[in-house]
């Protein structure tokens, strides 16, 4: 859950840094993931669009907002707007069918409690977003590829 808060607070932060202070692409996608289990791994993608020429200048910056969070940890009121978010997202997918499945799965797999859902929001901690962004910083092998358009 931590780790899904780091991601929702870097496509915040990417937001206002990239599209709305730099103007410099669209949208920045974030996607974090942990799969559970023998092997736990978890993993995070981030990646954007840009005109080559901007990219040197961007990209630094995408470093910058996750250095950020692992030294001074998440802004509280991104935490904030995030709880309101994953607590109302919830409520909204509780419609679904494809939800009721997961959650029954994930408690006979994991013994997974989704009863206190929205404690367990509430109850995850600023620092504990903030040793993800740290231990994606330290411990995960870092992989950049740039794809730039053929010139003709």
């Amino acid at each position: 859950m931590a780790l899904q808060m780091l991601e929702q607070c870097l496509d915040m932060r990417y937001l206002e840094s990239i599209r709305e202070d730099e103007g410099g692409s669209y949208g920045v996608s974030v996607d974090a993931s942990m799969e559970r289990g023998v092997n736990e791994e978890s993993s995070m993608n981030i990646s954007f669009t840009t005109d080559p020429k901007a990219f040197e200048r961007l990209y630094p910056i995408v470093e910058k907002e996750i250095r950020t969070i692992a030294e001074q940890g998440p802004r509280s009121d991104d935490m904030a707007k995030i709880r309101a978010q994953m607590i109302k997202g919830r409520r909204d997918n509780l419609q679904r069918n494809s939800t009721w499945l997961s959650l029954i799965k994930a408690n006979v797999l994991h013994g997974d409690d989704e009863t206190k859902y929205e404690q367990m929001v509430n109850d995850i901690s600023p620092k504990e977003v903030q040793n993800w962004a740290k231990r994606i910083l330290e411990k995960y092998h870092k992989i950049k590829v740039v794809m730039t358009p053929r010139e003709e």
